[in-house]
């Protein structure tokens, strides 16, 4: 309602301004219907872009940047979304790192891996995977004061004595009280809470601030009941030592040992609670503890697309961070429904298939194996051929040929038909033998080829064709063509939609990254009878470079293809969560052991013969299972050829723009690494040949240009003998520049040595 209230004085205003019409006598109503109308187009315009066209400065720290369009690349982006808090665009501009910080107040609560790299670094954190948002169901004002009465709080009476602290339900008071019976009503409410017995829902705050701790804070018991608040679930400890003797002794009538042992907690009660980090649930420990409550499991910290990280406690941070990032670029199955979806642009990924190593917690319990996004990949840690330097990788000819990696991608379009259905089509080619010309589904569309042909009348009263070409530079498909009809029948047009799709297969420049960011582009696609292989005949899928792993750390992607090795020879999925295997045992000895179980040997190692010569390699190869990502960066997508293109008409230099043709970018910066290396052919041809090399007549004598269309014409005999100009080559854009200073009566002369 504010918002609404604030467009329309701002549409009013600013109409006003225009005619002063407020000032008149002879107001008319429909202004206020333009400004009426004008706040829909305000609402819809903060809804599609997040600009607000009214005035909130003095409310709002940012009018930008208020909604985010949401993008089904894969389901995990998909979701990331609805998970996402961003502290505000306000933040990122202080130089500070103060608003970029975690707190204690987020633990559990926010995740510590989930946030992008660079500017946006601390400001869009992501929610754990077990945190929910409260929901609209708060505390009946009347029954909680029921409550107090009952439990024996005289509240028509009570008044703010020395040593009584308030009680407060959201933000209404409804008493005071001491300490002592403070600290039992918090756990008789606590406890009614847990065991879902009285009227306190589960997603109340309770929190308790005792005098001697509230320096800050004011003291009391305070709850909070409303909706919007993030909320996570901890194990409540029913054999701590003073819940259990003041209760079962003083308060007999209620059952405190529910077997409801989950609790819901808010970010302000964590902070004022003891809670157990432990991972076992050793009763004895816990009994004689002074903990009240303690956590389920040390990977709930971690957001959904963190904790499907496997190992990730073995890996270097920033590792971890990379790959939140490239997982949610990677090419998987965003929606099934996709008959029905008309997105611009969406990838599927032909031949998925569900990781060996998973977070059993996230992956089996929110059902991602029905949206997967990635491939498991035979993978040897070997330098061959020297393709692989630099993160490159080799990925084997014929996996490609069995569908490795294969991925499709849809695109949508429409246009606009003006007097459709016209006759005598006949001699118009690409026409696909239709009367409409229009293309049919699963036609075979190419670079060129015509979407549909019209003709219509031009001045002549002639009929001509009108055509709209495909430009793309690969070969697709039609999957959908859908005509939809205009609402104004006067222009007597039509609108149609075209869906593309077109199938990629992995092409060398096109980017891979395994699960723990380490990153790659696909270097050579190698024939397998050159390829290494193994004693059974396997011949593996990638090779991966050893050289990646000691400065990146992943040791994680080690043990992943370890265990992913042990799983597939027993056909069994293995939990991958994070700060699992250290508490048990070594991953390494576990994994190792089925390994030596199934006939493989203990390390992982492999003895390998050489694709070249048949001959075993002097050492072993440590050969594995690993879950690869296709990313959606294609070089179908970015490679830019530049020959001949179109010039701007003012500085005659090419244009910037793959999809305009245009030329590719030679800047300062590639400027001086050329200069640095002495390259004076190949600097004349990339700034002079291949720009705006321009050839001028200059006057010897004044140094200034000559003009082409002068009266004075020049004798080619007398500038034989006598000289008076010269042919001097340089950018255009310094003639340009030289004729806008004339304009402003600012003379320029070029100075040229006679020699």
């Amino acid at each position: 309602e504010r918002l609404e209230n604030s467009l329309f004085r701002y549409f009013v205003d600013k109409i006003d301004r225009k005619n002063n019409i407020l000032k008149n006598e002879n107001f008319n109503l429909k202004v206020l219907e333009v400004a009426f109308n004008s706040v829909t187009i305000g609402i819809e315009k903060l809804i599609s872009s997040g600009n607000i066209y009214s005035d909130f400065k003095g409310e709002l720290s940012q009018l930008s940047g208020l909604s985010i369009s949401i993008e089904r690349l894969n389901f995990g982006r998909f979701i990331s979304y609805f998970r996402s808090v961003h502290r505000g665009k306000f933040l990122s501009e202080i130089k500070g790192t103060s608003g970029r910080k975690l707190f204690p107040q987020s633990w559990g609560f926010m995740c510590p891996v989930h946030t992008p790299d660079g500017a946006l670094c601390g400001i869009l954190n992501h929610l754990s995977c077990s945190v929910v948002i409260s929901l609209c169901n708060p505390i009946e004002k009347i029954y909680f004061r029921k409550l107090l009465i009952r439990n024996g709080l005289d509240i028509l009476h009570v008044t703010k004595n020395l040593g009584s602290n308030v009680i407060m339900l959201d933000g209404k008071i409804f008493g005071f009280a001491t300490d002592f019976y403070l600290r039992w009503l918090v756990d008789k409410l606590r406890s009614e809470k847990v065991s879902r017995i009285g009227i306190i829902p589960v997603g109340t705050e309770i929190i308790y601030i005792s005098s001697a701790n509230s320096k800050s804070t004011l003291p009391g018991c305070l709850c909070f009941s409303e909706e919007g608040r993030p909320l996570r679930p901890i194990f409540w400890n029913k054999y701590y030592q003073y819940n259990k003797q003041f209760f079962l002794k003083k308060d007999k009538q209620f059952k405190y040992n529910s077997d409801q042992e989950l609790e819901m907690i808010g970010s302000s009660e964590q902070s004022l609670l003891n809670i157990l980090n432990l991972e076992t649930k050793n009763e004895e420990k816990i009994e004689n503890s002074f903990w009240t409550h303690s956590e389920i499991d040390t990977g709930n910290i971690l957001s959904i697309i963190a904790a499907m990280t496997p190992f990730s406690d073995l890996n270097q941070s920033p590792r971890n961070m990379y790959q939140c990032q490239m997982s949610k670029q990677s090419v998987g199955t965003p929606f099934y429904t996709f008959w029905r979806r008309d997105d611009v642009k969406s990838y599927f990924l032909l031949t998925p298939q569900v990781p060996i190593c998973r977070n059993k917690i996230v992956q089996d319990g929110l059902h991602l194996d029905a949206f997967p996004n990635g491939i498991n990949a035979v993978v040897a840690i070997l330098s061959y051929t020297g393709f692989d330097m630099e993160d490159a990788m080799i990925i084997n000819k014929s996996s490609i040929e069995r569908g490795f990696s294969m991925s499709s991608i849809t695109t949508f379009s429409k246009f606009e038909i003006k007097n459709f259905l016209t006759e005598n089509k006949e001699n118009i080619q690409n026409t696909f033998d239709l009367k409409d010309g229009l293309p049919d589904k699963q036609d075979h569309i190419s670079r060129g080829d015509s979407l549909f042909i019209d003709k219509k009348a031009n001045t002549t009263n002639k009929k001509r064709e009108f055509s709209i070409c495909y430009n793309g530079q690969e070969k697709t498909v039609v999957e959908k063509i859908k005509l939809i009809s205009n609402q104004n029948e006067k222009k007597n047009s039509l609108k149609y939609s075209v869906k593309l799709r077109s199938r990629r297969r992995p092409i060398i420049g096109d980017k891979f990254a395994s699960r723990h960011g380490q990153k790659g582009v696909l270097s050579l696609d190698y024939p397998v009878s050159d390829l290494p292989f193994s004693e059974l005949g396997v011949v593996p899928d990638i090779i991966f470079n050893p050289h990646g792993f000691p400065s990146r750390m992943t040791i994680g992607l080690i043990l992943e293809s370890l265990a992913g090795k042990s799983g597939s020879l027993n056909g069994v999925f293995y939990d991958s969560s994070s700060f699992r295997l250290a508490k048990k045992y070594l991953g390494t000895y576990h994994f190792g052991e089925k390994l030596r179980e199934s006939g493989f040997q203990y390390y992982g190692n492999e003895i390998l013969y050489s694709g070249y010569n048949g001959e075993p390699f002097r050492v072993e190869i440590y050969t594995g299972i690993v879950q690869y990502q296709r990313l959606k960066h294609m070089v179908t997508d970015k490679f830019q050829v530049s020959e001949i293109g179109p010039r701007n008409i003012m500085t005659r230099q090419p244009i910037k723009g793959r999809k305009t043709g245009g030329a590719i970018r030679f800047g300062e910066m590639e400027r001086d690494a050329l200069l640095g290396h002495g390259s004076a052919f190949l600097l004349h041809d990339r700034l002079q040949l291949s720009s705006d090399l321009h050839s001028v007549k200059i006057n010897i004598k004044t140094g200034s240009i000559l003009d082409l269309k002068s009266k004075n014409k020049i004798n080619s005999n007398d500038q034989i003998l006598f000289p008076t100009h010269k042919t001097m080559f340089l950018p255009y854009v310094t003639r340009f520049l030289i004729t806008e200073l004339s304009v402003m009566n600012i003379k320029s002369i070029l100075f040229q040595n006679e020699n």
